[in-house]
């Protein structure tokens, strides 16, 4: 639909000079100019929305927008929420599509059906069951968030009024990291050893009582939303797990069969009978004038082109 849109309007990203960034409209005459300085409007244009722009932007989009939303592996509600949010006439003229990989549509037939009888039915996904995964993921990336929520706030009051706690001891040795293996646990059993970390550095040292509060609120906060949540946890310190975080993936191999061939027989040429023959209907093979060759195998551009009737191919 070459009338419809007259340029792709998208946010350039100029890392050298940050002046320099902002949205920008290519025409359709190849000339690129900042969306305040084209002619062009960007209701008119082909926009384009990477994720950081997926919040926050906005750009005025015609009222019979559609736009096409992707998803990804593990996406949660925040940016699913704010994508959709690109489209404020959404249900009023303005439609969206959701598209994705076969991995992130298997994630939702899993999340949502959990049969595998059923959840390979293309039929099966509609926009509640995208919503629910998204919702699901979302749950479990906050609660692989509050063992360090919950070891952070209680270094904070367990040091409160000790500065001198604040200064952990530095051991960098493999042993130290890597000599016990990953071991799964739940998120309130890694904030009790938090607290039984903190408190023991602490030693008999006076506490206040408003630290203790704070202190037994967390590990309680823990409990309630981590009771039925694992993470993997081992001796790594925050700063070496953001490093070497585990990622667990699955993956998917499909085992192709290809039918057997049979290779075909490969017989030398007879190039003296080239440099012998006096015309290319003495050869043993069939030879085609290049003018025909090109008309058939190349672009029409080339087919226009005068092409010598002397050269067989």
């Amino acid at each position: 639909q070459e009338e419809e849109f007259q340029g792709v309007v998208f946010f350039h990203n100029e890392t050298t000079d940050m002046s320099r960034s902002g949205w920008m409209i290519l025409e359709r005459t190849g000339r690129c100019l900042p969306k305040s300085r084209s002619p062009v409007q960007e209701s008119n244009a082909f926009a384009i929305f990477d994720e950081p722009r997926c919040r926050g932007s906005d750009l005025k989009l015609k009222r019979n927008a559609v736009a096409l939303l992707t998803l990804g592996p593990g996406m949660c509600k925040d940016k699913l929420m704010q994508a959709a949010g690109r489209m404020r006439q959404l249900e009023r003229g303005q439609k969206l599509i959701i598209a994705g990989g076969k991995t992130v549509w298997d994630e939702i037939r899993r999340c949502s059906e959990g049969d595998r009888k059923t959840r390979f039915r293309k039929s099966s996904v509609g926009p509640k069951k995208v919503l629910a995964w998204a919702m699901n993921n979302t749950v479990s990336a906050t609660a692989k968030g509050i063992p360090s929520w919950a070891d952070q706030g209680i270094f904070f009051n367990a040091t409160l009024g000790n500065p001198e706690l604040s200064v952990l001891d530095e051991n960098t040795s493999l042993s130290h990291f890597y000599g016990r293996p990953l071991e799964q646990r739940t998120v309130a059993d890694a904030a009790i050893s938090s607290r039984n970390f903190h408190l023991q550095r602490r030693g008999d040292a006076a506490m206040k009582d408003e630290a203790k509060i704070m202190i037994e609120r967390i590990q309680s906060r823990s409990e309630i939303l981590g009771r039925d949540f694992h993470v993997s946890s081992s001796a790594a310190d925050e700063e070496c797990e953001r490093e070497l975080e585990l990622e667990i993936e699955e993956e998917e191999e499909i085992e192709v069969e290809i039918p057997r061939k049979v290779p075909r027989i490969e017989s030398d040429w007879n190039y003296r009978a080239i440099f012998e023959a006096n015309s290319p209907n003495q050869l043993s093979i069939e030879s085609i004038a290049l003018p025909k060759v090109i008309s058939q195998l190349a672009t029409e551009q080339l087919g226009k082109l005068h092409w010598s009737s002397n050269v067989f191919v």
